[in-house]
C-alpha cells in the first residue's frame, strides 16, 4: 500500500448567496439577483480512488423556483453571479466535480428571495452516488494451518459493518473483498486470524468515490518485518500542515513487556488519535501503551484535528523480541490443556525439532500432535490419533528425531514397539516407515523382551539407537537407517554389572565415544568409552558405588564437553572428567545449594545446548530451573540465573535443535512450560 505524507483531499464546499432586487420600467414579474461565493476546505485519506483526482475542479448550481422556473450555471470560479431570478421560494443544489466531471460532493438549501439582498449558505457535506472496494489481504510469505480474515468498516457515523470475502483463497494465503458503497469516508480495519487467534492486521481510512474502484493490496509480514515512515501530516481549513510523528517505539521491542508510544507535534492543535494494533483498536489519545507476543507486529494511529477536516493516518512496522540475559529462558506460555487448541496431560511426552516444531504425545487423549511454535504459543498442523491406521498413539514412553535420516522414532507400551515414521520438513507430516517389535536378543530358546524403551541416545560411528531398557541395567538398540522390516529385526543390546535394577539416567559425549550410565537405585556411576578394536560405544567401563564420594542416590547425568560431564544427586551436582587413559574419573567440582552456585539440589533431569555453551538443570522439589554458562576451554560452570517455575511441578525438559526453544513438562499438571532461550 502506498503511503503519503501528504494526503489527498475531502472537500467541504460552502457557498454564499447573495440575493439583491432589481426593478424595472415595465411591469412585470420582480426578480432578483443571486451571487454565490464559493469556500473550499480540505481532509486527508490514505486509501483514495486511483487515477481519480479529489480536488474540485467546477461547480454545477442548479435550482427550481416558483411556476417552475430553474437554472442551471456551471463555474470553475468560487463567485457566480445569477440574475433575474423571480421572488418567491427556491429549491437550490450545488455539486463539485473534479476535473474529470466525477461528482465528489453536493450540498442542498430551501430559501426565500426577496427583494433585499440576501445571504444563503450552502455547505456541500453529502458525497455523491455509489463507489466500489476492492481490497486483496495476502500473506503469502508464511504458513498458516487455519487461516481466516475478518474486514470491518465504520462509516463517518460510527457504524460498524462486516464485509464477506468475494474470493476467499485463505488455504494459499489470499482473500479479497470487494463491496460497492455509498460514496463517503470510512475507516477499514483487517485482521488476519489463526485458528480463531489474531495474528496480523491493520487499519487505515479511505476514500469512496461515485462510480470509481478504490483498490489496494495489504501482505501481512508475519515473520519478516518492514520499517515503515512514521509521521502523519494533517492539513487544517487554510491548508496549514500539522506534523506529527509516532514517537517512543525503541530499536529493540521487547516481547510480553509493556511499551509506551505517543503521538507528538510542534502544533498547539488538539488531536485526537486512534490507535490499533494489528488491525485492533488498543487505545485512544495522544498516548499509547501495548504489549506483543513474538514477531512482526503493525502499529497504526489514526489522527483527527479539531476539524473534521483534518484528519491524517501513520503505520509502523515493527518486530518483538524477547530480551534478556543471553542464554537465559523467558517464559513465554503456560500452554494447558484448554488452549491452542491442544491437549497437554500429566506425563505428556515431547520433542522439539528444528523450525519451532514441537511433537506432543498426548497417552490421555493417545494422540500425536505435531504443532509449530508462533508468537509464544502452539499452533496444531496435524494429529494423528489410535484410530487412524499406521499411527500408534498409546502409552508413548520416547520420541527422538533424526535430522540425516529425517525420522521421527517414537517407542510405546502398548505394544510394546519401536514405530519409525517419516518426517516431511515441508508439510510436518508423519507417515508410518516400519515398526519393530520388543524383542532385543534371541538365540535358540532364549527370547528377551522389552516391556518400555526411553531415553533414546544415538551411536553417531554406526547409525544405532540405544534405549534403556525400563526395569532392568540394559541398553537395546534400534537400526534406524534398516531398509526393511527384516534388517529392523536384527538385535543388539548390552547388560551391564549386576541385575535386579535399572539405570536412571544415561548420556554419550557429543562424539559418543564416551558413555555414562547413573542409577539411583542401585547408587552407582558407569563410565565408558568406545572399544578402538570392535568399535562398540559401551566398552572400557568402570563402574563407581556408593563407597565413592557424592555417587550415592546418582540419578541423571549429562555431558558438558567430550571428556567431561556432571551427574547428580539428591543434595549435589558434580563435575568430573575423564582420565588421561580414558578408564576412570575424576569429581573436579561439587556444588550444593546455598553454596553460589545454584539450586544444585533435586535435579533430575539436565540438558546442554547445542553449542555446548549453556547447562541447563531442571529441579522438580525446588521448583526451579537453573542456567549455567560452560566456560570454552576448562568446561567449567558458572551460574547465570536460578528462574523459579511457581507452583508448576516441572519433571521433563527438551531443548530445540537451534538452541531457542525450551519444553518443559509435568508428570502432575496437565499443562507445560514453553520457554524462548534469548540469544
Amino acid at each position: 500500500m502506498k503511503r503519503h505524507k501528504h494526503f489527498f483531499t475531502l472537500f467541504v464546499l460552502v457557498i454564499t448567496l447573495v440575493i439583491a432586487g432589481t426593478s424595472c420600467t415595465d411591469p412585470g414579474p420582480e426578480v432578483g439577483t443571486l451571487t454565490l461565493n464559493m469556500q473550499m476546505s480540505s481532509r486527508s485519506r490514505a486509501l483514495i480512488p486511483g487515477e481519480t483526482p479529489l480536488e474540485v475542479a467546477r461547480y454545477i448550481v442548479m435550482g427550481t423556483g416558483p411556476q417552475g422556473a430553474t437554472f442551471n450555471v456551471s463555474t470553475s470560479t468560487k463567485s457566480v453571479d445569477i440574475e433575474g431570478l423571480l421572488l418567491g421560494e427556491w429549491s437550490i443544489r450545488a455539486i463539485g466535480q473534479n476535473q474529470g466531471g466525477t461528482d465528489l460532493v453536493e450540498g442542498t438549501i430551501d430559501t426565500i428571495i426577496g427583494t433585499s439582498p440576501n445571504i444563503v449558505i450552502i455547505e456541500l457535506n453529502e458525497l455523491i452516488g455509489k463507489g466500489t472496494l476492492n481490497l486483496t489481504l495476502d500473506w503469502s510469505e508464511i504458513e498458516i494451518a487455519s487461516p481466516s480474515t475478518t474486514l470491518r468498516l465504520i462509516d463517518a457515523e460510527g457504524n460498524t459493518r462486516t464485509l464477506n470475502p468475494t474470493v476467499n483463497n485463505a488455504a494459499n494465503g489470499s482473500v479479497t473483498y470487494q463491496e460497492l458503497l455509498d460514496a463517503g469516508s470510512y475507516t477499514v480495519t483487517a485482521q488476519l486470524e489463526n485458528n480463531g487467534e489474531p495474528i496480523a492486521g491493520f487499519a487505515d481510512f479511505i476514500r469512496i468515490v461515485s462510480n470509481r474502484t478504490t483498490e489496494a493490496q495489504i501482505t501481512f509480514e508475519i515473520e519478516d518485518y518492514t520499517t515503515l515512515p512514521a509521521s502523519v501530516t494533517m492539513v487544517d481549513h487554510l491548508g496549514t500542515p500539522i506534523e506529527c510523528e509516532i514517537a517512543g517505539l525503541p530499536e529493540e521491542v521487547p516481547a510480553f513487556e509493556p511499551v509506551t508510544v505517543y503521538l507528538s507535534s510542534d502544533s498547539d492543535a488538539v488531536i485526537d488519535a486512534v490507535w490499533y494494533l494489528n488491525g485492533a483498536e488498543i487505545a485512544r489519545g495522544m498516548e499509547c501503551t501495548f504489549r506483543t507476543a513474538i514477531g512482526s507486529h503493525r502499529l497504526d494511529v489514526l489522527a483527527q484535528g479539531a476539524l473534521l477536516a483534518s484528519l491524517g493516518s501513520a503505520t509502523i512496522s515493527f518486530e518483538s523480541k524477547v530480551i534478556g540475559t543471553s542464554g537465559v529462558p523467558v517464559l513465554l506460555r503456560n500452554v494447558s490443556s484448554s488452549s491452542d487448541g491442544i491437549t497437554i496431560d500429566a506425563g505428556c511426552v515431547t520433542k522439539l525439532l528444528p523450525n519451532n516444531i514441537l511433537i506432543v504425545g498426548n497417552n490421555t487423549e493417545q494422540a500425536i500432535h505435531v504443532c509449530r511454535i508462533v508468537r509464544g504459543s502452539l499452533e496444531v498442523l496435524h494429529t494423528y490419533t489410535r484410530a487412524m491406521s499406521g499411527y500408534h498413539t498409546k502409552k508413548l514412553t520416547d520420541i527422538y528425531y533424526d535430522p540425516l535420516s529425517s525420522q521421527v522414532i517414537i517407542s510405546d507400551e502398548d505394544g510394546p514397539r519401536v514405530s519409525l515414521y517419516l518426517y516431511n520438513p515441508s508439510t510436518h507430516e508423519l507417515t508410518l516407515r516400519l515398526v519393530k517389535d520388543n524383542i532385543y536378543y534371541s538365540k535358540g530358546s532364549t527370547v528377551l523382551r522389552f516391556n518400555k524403551l526411553s531415553n533414546f541416545r544415538l551411536d553417531k560411528l554406526n547409525g544405532y539407537l540405544y534405549g534403556l531398557i525400563g526395569g532392568k541395567n540394559e541398553i537395546t538398540a534400534v537400526l534406524i537407517n534398516s531398509a526393511t522390516a527384516e534388517e529392523l529385526k536384527q538385535n543388539v543390546g548390552q547388560a551391564f554389572h549386576s541385575s535386579g535394577y535399572e539405570f536412571s539416567d544415561w548420556d554419550t559425549s557429543p562424539s559418543s565415544n564416551h558413555t555414562v550410565l547413573v542409577s539411583s537405585q542401585y547408587n552407582c556411576v558407569l563410565i565408558a568409552s568406545r572399544s578402538a578394536a570392535t568399535g562398540t560405544m559401551v566398552q572400557n567401563m568402570k563402574l563407581y558405588l556408593q563407597d565413592t564420594p557424592y555417587v550415592t542416590g546418582a540419578r541423571s547425568v549429562c555431558f558438558i564437553g567430550e571428556e567431561t560431564f556432571v551427574y547428580s544427586t539428591a543434595n549435589n551436582l558434580v563435575r568430573c572428567r575423564y582420565t588421561a587413559q580414558g578408564d576412570a574419573m575424576t569429581q573436579t567440582d561439587v556444588y550444593s545449594k546455598g553454596d553460589g552456585h545454584g539450586t544444585a539440589r533435586g535435579i533430575t533431569q539436565m540438558v546442554t545446548s547445542p553449542s555446548m555453551r549453556y547447562l541447563y538443570t531442571l529441579s522438580p522439589s525446588e521448583r526451579a530451573l537453573d542456567v549455567y554458562e560452560i566456560s570454552e576451554g576448562t568446561e567449567e560452570l558458572f551460574h547465570i540465573e536460578t528462574i523459579p517455575m511457581g507452583s508448576f511441578n516441572g519433571t521433563d525438559m527438551e531443548i530445540s535443535p537451534d538452541g531457542t526453544h525450551l519444553v518443559v513438562t509435568s508428570e502432575t499438571a496437565q499443562s507445560l512450560l514453553l520457554y524462548q532461550i534469548c540469544d
